[in-house]
């Protein structure tokens, strides 16, 4: 497979190295050279849209590995505080300390 990969790699490289060749050559508006620019980006989009797939194949398995390594856990609901009221007027902040009884 690794094999197919990197002769497609080197034929797309072979690719844009001659689009840029007729390019210096000042074959801008040529048939042949739009021709090939457009194989070339049908190319690249197809080889794109091919490793994002793969890429999401894997994302989706590692999820899945994960789940089966360490099952998700239930979250535990923390009781909610009570929301202080406000301090009357006049009084002053609690120091911290108990008060002695």
């Amino acid at each position: 497979h690794r094999q197919q990969e990197s002769e497609r790699l080197m034929t797309l490289e072979r690719m844009r190295d001659e689009i840029s060749q007729l390019r210096a050559e000042g074959h801008g508006k040529d048939e042949e050279l739009q021709r090939m620019h457009r194989l070339y980006g049908e190319t690249m989009a197809r080889q794109a849209e091919q490793l994002a797939g793969q890429l999401e194949q894997q994302r989706m398995d590692c999820y899945a590995r994960l789940e089966e390594a360490a099952p998700a856990k239930k979250k535990t609901s923390k009781k909610k505080k009570k929301a202080k009221s406000a301090p009357k007027p006049g009084t002053r902040p609690p120091t911290g300390k108990r008060p002695a009884r």
